[in-house]
């Protein structure tokens, strides 16, 4: 079963294969629609049109230079090609927790799994060797990209992390919003 191709790209200075799938990976993010590399594509629902998989559009001018982003990402990283699994990981869990069918704790799992491989992949760049509670990750890659914590993620807050008790219930007692 094979599905037709509809793109060709090319890459002047492509090292190797996983080279070329990394970028495929980050033009599907910058793009918002998954590519494949695959000769079967995609058999779940997908949508056809760009932009349906993120909340940003880049215009020409900053897609170029977030591919020449891409590419020196991966220059400084090869030597270490977890890294680079690790971000398309995260690409790919967002893309599949935007599945129609899925349910709002699957869509949850996959979506705290892509936050979780953006954390992983930050602190292994900066050889963070300290165990971060999970409670404290998306603080700390806030803290790290220079953002605000959003309040769902602040652990100072009443109750605690909002975000990190929906995941202690749903992965450790299979709950979720209290309920099985």
């Amino acid at each position: 079963f094979g599905l037709p191709k509809t793109h060709t790209l090319s890459h002047a200075r492509a090292e190797n294969q996983e080279h070329l799938r990394f970028h495929v990976w980050l033009l599907s993010f910058f793009l918002g629609i998954r590519l494949s590399t695959t000769d079967a594509g995609y058999l779940d629902s997908t949508p056809i049109k760009p932009g349906a998989l993120v909340d940003f559009i880049l215009k020409h001018d900053d897609l170029i230079k977030a591919i020449e982003i891409v590419d020196d990402f991966w220059s400084r990283h090869k030597s270490v090609p977890l890294f680079a699994k690790r971000l398309t990981a995260a690409i790919h869990a967002l893309f599949v927790a935007q599945n129609p069918q899925f349910l709002q704790f699957e869509r949850f799992i996959y979506l705290y799994t892509a936050i979780d491989a953006c954390f992983a992949l930050a602190s292994a760049t900066v050889q963070s060797s300290a165990k971060t509670p999970h409670a404290d990750r998306i603080s700390w890659l806030c803290q790290f990209l220079g953002t605000g914590v959003p309040i769902w993620a602040n652990k100072s807050v009443s109750g605690g992390a909002e975000i990190a008790n929906l995941r202690n219930a749903a992965i450790h007692e299979a709950l979720f919003a209290d309920e099985p």
